[in-house]
């Protein structure tokens, strides 16, 4: 269904308004395109004088939480909560709006705006730390923007200002000018894609002295009723960052991931052997993304060449070791939910809720377990394909003898017919040799 609200508010303050925000049943929100746009042309172009903005700001910062947030959450807390648009400036009264348009705190997946009980269904100890100390931080720093609406607000604001601004670099003439960190209306509400059809672009005003305008420009030729998505620049997250930025996580960020670090005590396995055994394994169907995670994990100690003291045998002792001390520390909370874990996932999908907290946090749970399942059976398929080497060679040496009056069957046809070829190839000699003597007589 397409949103009225969206749709006016779209007509009267941008300018270039070729979108709609629709949301299908049991889908996601985002955005549509509304009419035919050519590659390079924009679908939107919102004011620069409407974007929620500040100086971006490189300093560190605990828990994640910069001086930019702050500042923009701050602005939109204030004019979420403004009662009527009576003082309010063009770009106020838009902002006072546009807040209607976002998702309220409760029906947010990031988990900023989750509490520590809901967190720990991800089974996550690193994250639910890093959480509650920026939970605690946001709400001491945005307490008093927060107050008229309430402390979950104040953790609302930060989820909408981490995970839907942009950041333009500083205008080309203003060499003294910093970055800026931009919140902007209307194009916020673009979702991701690997493969998107639109990018950003900031349009520098005349002189290049500042913006004037931000524009969703097409990347190729776009039909009316195609999502309109954009790449939210994600490649190098694992899971866990894009989780907690975004509230989402996509297949391709558990190429990311990595398992604990294997003790110094574990002999370190072999890389070469062990890029053979996950080739192998991606031949019959294993994920791309969860196997190069785990050769990434698994190779970060492991030798570049065999070596002088290198065997099968030491081989498939090392995997084993690592297979032990890999299951060992497998979080059994992870291994105890994967059939209920798949089941609910399966549910949320055929209700259409696949856009839910409940749904982003097992997608995200049930990727931490499969990352340790796949590692469990790239180690056991590497332990059987290494393991026992000598039997191996020797049971090829008996398959080989089994064969062996066979193979001296086909050897003695071989040879016979090699004969036979000679023979005639001697015959034919001869008789050309009679031939150019008898014309030589003539």
């Amino acid at each position: 269904m397409a949103s009225a609200s969206f749709h006016a508010l779209c007509e009267a303050e941008a300018l270039v308004c070729a979108a709609s925000l629709f949301t299908p049943p049991g889908g996601e929100r985002g955005l549509v395109v509304g009419t035919r746009v050519p590659k390079g042309e924009p679908l939107l172009a919102v004011p620069w004088e409407l974007v929620l903005r500040a100086d971006a700001s490189d300093v560190q910062s605990a828990a994640d939480v910069l001086p930019h947030h702050l500042a923009v959450a701050s602005e939109l807390l204030r004019l979420t909560s403004a009662s009527s648009d009576a003082g309010l400036s063009r770009r106020e009264r838009l902002w006072r709006a546009w807040s209607l348009q976002l998702p309220r705190p409760h029906d947010l997946t990031h988990p900023a705006a989750l509490s520590a009980e809901a967190l720990r269904a991800a089974h996550d100890d690193a994250l639910l730390r890093a959480m509650a100390s920026r939970r605690e931080r946001v709400a001491a720093l945005l307490a008093e923007p927060a107050r008229p609406l309430g402390e979950a607000w104040a953790h609302w604001a930060y989820a909408m200002v981490s995970s839907r601004p942009f950041l333009f670099a500083r205008p080309s003439a203003a060499p003294h000018a910093r970055a800026q960190f931009a919140f902007v209306p209307f194009i916020d509400m673009t979702n991701h894609a690997s493969e998107p059809n639109c990018e950003v672009r900031g349009v520098e005003a005349d002189g290049g002295e500042g913006y004037q305008a931000v524009e969703l420009v097409a990347l190729r030729d776009l039909r009316p009723g195609e999502a309109a998505t954009i790449s939210y620049d994600v490649e190098e997250l694992s899971s866990r960052d894009l989780y907690s930025t975004f509230g989402f996580v996509t297949d391709e960020s558990h190429r990311n991931d990595r398992l604990p670090t294997p003790p110094k005590t574990l002999t370190p396995l072999n890389s070469t052997a062990l890029n053979s055994t996950t080739h192998r394994l991606l031949h019959l169907g294993a994920s791309p993304a969860f196997i190069g995670a785990v050769r990434a994990s698994l190779s970060s100690t492991s030798h570049t060449e065999a070596g002088r003291g290198w065997s099968c045998e030491a081989e498939a002792a090392a995997a084993s070791a690592h297979f032990d001390w890999l299951k060992a520390e497998f979080p059994q909370e992870l291994a105890t939910h994967s059939i209920d874990d798949d089941a609910a996932l399966h549910e949320l999908e055929a209700m259409g809720r696949a856009s839910t907290a409940t749904y982003s946090m097992l997608r995200y749970r049930i990727g931490r377990r499969r990352l340790w399942e796949v590692a469990l059976q790239v180690l056991q398929e590497h332990i059987e394909s290494h393991n026992d080497c000598s039997n191996e060679a020797g049971r090829l040496g008996s398959h080989l003898r089994a064969y062996l009056p066979y193979l001296a069957v086909l050897f003695a046809f071989a040879a016979g017919v090699s004969h036979l070829r000679s023979v005639e190839r001697e015959g034919r000699k001869a008789s050309m040799k009679r031939k150019m003597q008898a014309r030589i007589k003539k």
